[in-house]
């Protein structure tokens, strides 16, 4: 919806009155007013919504292993419970977890601001994809850190770590982005820290 105040393109018609005799004057919309108006609306500007801290980890590179993912989150517009806001992780391949998967605090009550729709502090796991629904009488607030993790087990043979994606909808539609790896290595193994980078 275009918002736009009339007055700022406003090329108004004066009306008689037949309520006053000094002829206090009404006005209406001209059809020049509302090219402008519509001119007005077409190029109207709207800034895109984003994640500005989206980064993920892993705690063991090793094939076979239990391993914990942890993300890290903020956003630059709130997603309230209300709106049924959800946030989704997608290209985990190769991970193998439980659905629901079990949130882990991390120190910030991340965990428990998101549920897998029924049960607060789970969320729902298939295929790869990870789908956090703002949980009930919660919100997320903009320009807040919210970090958690959650178990997986990691592939049982040697693998690169994939592209992993972000995404929300619900109060605020955030596009589909790429997260951020740590890029270094852990336990030996070079990019280890990075999610599902294994080796045998």
């Amino acid at each position: 919806m275009c918002l736009m105040p009339v007055s700022v393109f406003a090329t108004t018609t004066p009306v008689p009155s037949k309520q006053n005799k000094t002829q206090t004057a009404k006005y209406s919309r001209s059809p020049k007013t509302m090219i402008l108006l519509a001119i007005a609306c077409h190029f109207m500007i709207v800034e895109a919504q984003f994640f500005t801290n989206k980064s993920i980890g892993q705690s063991n590179p090793v094939a076979g292993a239990t391993n914990t993912i942890t993300v890290t989150m903020v956003t630059d517009t709130e997603l309230t419970a209300e709106a049924s806001s959800s946030v989704t992780i997608s290209g985990l391949i190769g991970a193998v977890a439980t659905n629901p998967v079990t949130l882990l605090d991390a120190g910030d009550d991340g965990a428990i601001s998101f549920s897998d729709g029924v049960t607060q502090g789970k969320g729902a796991w298939s295929s790869g994809t990870l789908t956090l629904t703002v949980n009930a009488g919660e919100n997320l607030a903009a320009g807040t850190v919210y970090t958690f993790g959650f178990q997986i087990t990691n592939p049982s043979a040697t693998t690169t770590s994939p592209t992993i994606n972000i995404a929300a909808s619900g109060s605020a539609l955030i596009a589909s982005a790429t997260m951020t790896k740590p890029g270094t290595a852990l336990y030996g193994v070079a990019n280890g820290a990075n999610p599902l980078e294994v080796l045998v």
